[in-house]
């Protein structure tokens, strides 16, 4: 399954001037579904492309969790500073390309088995699976709030 949700990719010209190759991104192909893309030369197909495929990182993206948004910042301080435990989970399992320091890495897991969409649990969703889950996660669901220029978060305890 592929998911992009509020994906942006933006160039920096040899002028200095932004270039939007890709703005406001949302997409999802699940599993047995064809994505046909369409369109002039220049409009981004293969810039999409590359990123679906990795070879290219958004500039700003969102990570989401049953639905809702849970981390959106730039680039760089979501790889680079992940605040939401979710976030950083992901990112812990994204495979390492050289199988020898994959092989010999511990791979982290989450805790318990994901909650399931019929009965959601009350306060945030995540906190079945977080360690860092406190009493106020289990009671109230957190906002998407800004903790740092432009990043922005849904968890109590950052």
């Amino acid at each position: 399954m592929i998911h992009l949700q509020h994906v942006d990719l933006i160039y920096s010209s040899t002028d200095g001037t932004d270039v939007h190759a890709l703005e406001g991104i949302d997409l999802q192909v699940a599993e047995n579904e064809f994505l046909v893309i369409v369109g002039p030369s220049g409009c981004g197909k293969s810039t999409l492309l590359k990123l679906i495929v990795g070879l290219l990182r958004p500039t700003r993206g969102a990570v989401m969790y049953r639905g809702r948004f849970v981390e959106l910042a730039d680039r760089d301080s979501l790889y680079g500073d992940p605040l939401h435990p979710y976030t950083r989970a992901l990112l812990e399992a994204v495979p390492i390309p050289d199988p020898a320091i994959e092989r010999a890495r511990a791979r982290p897991r989450l805790p318990g088995e994901a909650p399931s969409p019929h009965h959601p649990p009350q306060g945030c969703l995540f906190q079945p699976r977080c360690s860092f889950a406190s009493d106020e996660c289990r009671r109230k669901a957190p906002e998407l709030r800004e903790v740092k220029p432009g990043h922005f978060v849904a968890c109590i305890n950052v």
